[in-house]
């Protein structure tokens, strides 16, 4: 056995925690798991499917260049990192599951919520990702294509929601400031920034220093509630 194909199957090993990591949480990280709606049905049966789909294209378009099988690793890491960072910024409060009957309450802007309003669904996508770009294989993207396109209607339902809110100025201003499923360029160098003129002497910054709006705050387990003892609700899965 070659060094590629030892690669091919390293990736393959990722592939399949990383997807065990994610789906033996759901049930103990998330409030109304075992709620079922027909669009909640359409979406995990259409994740499994996806999932299973992309793993057979990985073992069969073998073996993988090397270059290919590092970014794979890298972005499988990246993918669950950011998945238990996003369920860590949640706290004791577990988020909703998707597509479940959840009016929103709060929402969250710690952590990876700083940047990206549904990090979670940004974990699974990145891992969908990950498949066409390690194979070269146009057509192991489609599945990529129609998760993303279920979460992307998932996401916006949730917040099409927060507009019936007290809070829908305040999570509008949010949405400016937080990617939907990417971080904002312009958010991540309003900290770069900010970072370097707490670090740096005033005596040595430039004077025409550029300005930016600033960000939602970052205290950690920081949640905006609409009302005084309203726990999150947020769905999230």
């Amino acid at each position: 056995m070659g060094v590629l194909d030892v690669a091919s199957w390293v990736v393959l090993i990722a592939a399949l925690l990383t997807w065990y990591g994610f789906a033996s949480r759901m049930r103990r990280a998330f409030r109304y798991a075992q709620c079922w709606t027909p669009a909640k049905t359409l979406l995990v049966f259409s994740g499994w499917a996806s999932t299973w789909i992309q793993l057979g294209a990985l073992s069969w378009y073998g073996p993988l260049t090397l270059g290919h099988a590092l970014l794979a690793l890298v972005l499988y890491a990246s993918a669950y990192a950011l998945f238990r960072a996003a369920l860590r910024a949640h706290g004791a409060t577990k988020p909703a599951f998707v597509f479940t009957q959840v009016a929103p309450s709060s929402f969250c802007t710690a952590g990876p919520y700083r940047y990206i309003r549904h990090p979670l669904y940004t974990a699974y996508i990145l891992a969908w990702l990950i498949p066409p770009l390690a194979t070269a294989q146009l057509w192991v993207v489609i599945p990529t294509i129609w998760m993303t396109f279920l979460y992307t209607i998932a996401a916006w339902r949730e917040e099409r929601a927060f507009a019936w809110t007290p809070y829908a100025a305040l999570y509008q201003r949010y949405r400016q400031q937080a990617g939907m499923f990417w971080p904002r360029p312009r958010t991540l160098l309003a900290d770069l920034v900010a970072r370097w003129r707490a670090e740096v002497p005033a005596h040595d910054r430039l004077t025409d220093e550029p300005r930016f709006p600033e960000s939602p705050a970052t205290s950690p387990r920081e949640q905006v509630h609409l009302a005084p003892g309203v726990h999150q609700e947020r769905t999230a899965a």
